[in-house]
């Protein structure tokens, strides 16, 4: 009878011990399966993380690429700007050397018209001078403006 009762005994440490070492086979594959799930997440999160991150640097890279060809596109049209205001500064240059030519020879009232015609011209060119200042003046407190608002890297 006590081989009975000890066979019974084993038996049922057998049991015992196999039951558990199942149920600990089981947690770890529940806790693999929800680190898995876990890991999934994490990596999902990641991806999403990452199409939103290009989603901004192609936006970005839009406007800084229309930026440049606004920049460029400004600097053709300051270009042209510039080649006729300096064939107007040559033509301008080329009546004052005739009209100098024409003094010596002219009447005192021809003087005194192109005294009264250079002084009318003068007083233009001031208010052109004053108002490109002004646009400058406002152009460099804008660039400054965008200088101080940029995010530092």
């Amino acid at each position: 009878m006590m081989l009975g009762i000890q066979t019974t005994l084993i038996a049922a440490a057998i049991a015992s011990a196999a039951t558990g070492a199942g149920v600990w086979h089981y947690q770890s594959y529940k806790y693999e399966a929800q680190i898995a799930t876990i890991r999934l997440e994490q990596m999902q999160d990641m991806l999403d993380a990452s199409d939103l991150a290009l989603e901004e640097f192609t936006k970005m890279q839009g406007v800084k690429d229309e930026a440049i060809a606004k920049a460029v596109q400004r600097a053709q049209v300051n270009a042209q700007a510039a080649a006729r205001a300096a064939g107007a500064a040559d033509r301008l240059r080329s009546d004052l050397s005739k009209a100098n030519a024409r003094i010596s020879t002219a009447t005192r009232a021809a003087v005194d018209q192109y005294a009264a015609a250079v002084s009318d011209v003068f007083g233009e060119c001031i208010k052109e001078y004053r108002s490109v200042a002004e646009k400058a003046t406002g152009h460099a407190s804008d660039v400054k403006l965008m200088l101080d608002a940029r995010v530092p890297e």
